[in-house]
């Protein structure tokens, strides 16, 4: 082997490591590039659990309001009850005084 190819052999070897170091800082920048994705990703999941830890504490807020609607409408209904009693009693009195 001569010295010329040498010097060839050595220069494809420095070119050949060259290619590799380039492509070990492709990955090393694509690697943190996932990382950064990856961090992303576990911010939304906590941002989404947070959301739907709200999400539920509104629905059982919902819940205790339709509850509550509930109620008034059972109390309106007694009351309306309660009114037609009397105006049937009040009828049946000014019935009695008129006869």
């Amino acid at each position: 082997m001569t010295e010329h190819d040498l010097t060839a052999l050595h220069a494809t070897l420095a070119t050949r490591q060259e290619a590799l170091d380039q492509r070990e800082l492709g990955l090393a920048a694509r690697q943190e590039g996932i990382d950064g994705m990856d961090e992303r990703v576990r911010e939304v999941q906590r941002a989404v659990g947070h959301r739907e830890e709200a999400v539920g504490r509104r629905e059982e807020a919902v819940g205790r309001r339709e509850k509550e609607v509930e109620e008034r409408e059972k109390a309106v209904g007694r009351r309306e009850r309660e009114v037609r009693e009397r105006e049937e009693k009040v009828a049946e009195l000014e019935q009695a005084v008129d006869e």
